[in-house]
């Protein structure tokens, strides 16, 4: 257990949103975190990864402005295609996977 946890590292933990990506070519099992302050949109979200990871999500996953049909997404356990896809709201604190689906046997 940690006793001296400073209360402002504390405030910056709550304000991540984790991002862990599946299947990905050149990104598999790569994780990160994105800082933000309230709710946004995952279109918004995209837009914020790549300017604090340099991982340009939208270059994965958007064709056409939509995301394309071969990833499988979860916002907190929950299919992100059910909950407004691009405009589904993500929280500080919430987690998306973000998996490729593979076909096969």
């Amino acid at each position: 257990m940690i006793k001296d946890l400073n209360p402002e590292t504390c405030r910056e933990v709550l304000k991540l949103v984790k991002i862990k990506l599946f299947g990905i070519p050149g990104f598999h099992l790569n994780r990160f975190n994105i800082s933000i302050e309230n709710p946004v949109a995952f279109s918004e979200l995209i837009k914020l990864a790549f300017e604090q990871s340099s991982v340009d999500l939208g270059e994965i996953l958007l064709k056409d402005g939509k995301i394309e049909k071969k990833y499988f997404i979860l916002l907190n356990g929950k299919r992100i295609d059910e909950m407004g896809n691009l405009e589904a709201s993500i929280s500080p604190g919430d987690t998306l996977i973000i998996n490729r689906m593979l076909l096969g046997g």
